[in-house]
């Protein structure tokens, strides 16, 4: 058993501790506020009602470890490429890394991207990575908040952030190219690759 519970890909495993740590409660707010099923209609609507409410908690935490995955990954690699300060390394290793784990090389200078934009923890906000995806293109950290508050508060889909953001941009007729750095380790800011193409994803 304990095998097979670490064989696990880590959101199952985290959904499934969530739901042994959510159940008790959610059965007891269930128990204090249910109401009698009197017909069958009512009770074929409430049972699809739930599995509904089931499948948007089960969804919100499966998105939630994807955010933190993507950060960590990106921290991983971050830290390996400053401590190995050589010219072209970021490149090799996120070659050789996107082969070996059969990612593309632009999902993990995004990844990179997104701990550098957030260098201190995950973001805790209630966005999916897609969104961040989005945000991270947004060089200006005032105006990136201010987009991520509003895609939270109004519930935005991935597709309206970016149209939002290809609105805000619009006068520019293309993103400026990024800005090489050299890397200083625990330097917020510095960098040592050319994140390619790093314009707002389109959201399909």
């Amino acid at each position: 058993m304990t095998v097979a519970i670490k064989q696990l890909p880590k959101f199952v495993f985290l959904t499934i501790l969530y739901l042994l740590v959510a159940f008790p409660s959610l059965i007891a707010q269930s128990q204090e506020t249910a109401r009698p099923v009197e017909t069958y209609d009512q009770l074929i609507s409430a049972i699809r009602e739930t599995m509904a409410e089931s499948r948007e908690r089960i969804e919100a935490a499966v998105e939630r470890e994807k955010v933190r995955e993507a950060w960590e990954i990106g921290k991983l690699i971050d830290e390996h490429v400053l401590y190995h300060q050589r010219a072209g390394y970021a490149e090799q290793v996120v070659a050789r890394l996107a082969k070996d784990l059969g990612m593309g090389q632009s999902e993990l200078y995004r990844m990179m991207q997104f701990a550098r934009t957030y260098p201190i923890v995950a973001p805790g906000r209630k966005l999916s990575w897609a969104h961040y995806r989005q945000l991270i293109a947004v060089n200006e950290p005032e105006m990136r908040e201010r987009l991520a508050d509003r895609a939270e508060k109004e519930k935005w889909s991935k597709r309206d952030l970016h149209r939002e953001i290809g609105r805000l941009s619009r006068p520019e007729t293309e993103a400026p190219p990024v800005e090489k750095l050299s890397a200083q380790p625990g330097e917020v800011g510095t960098t040592v690759w050319s994140v390619p193409n790093m314009a707002p994803t389109r959201a399909s």
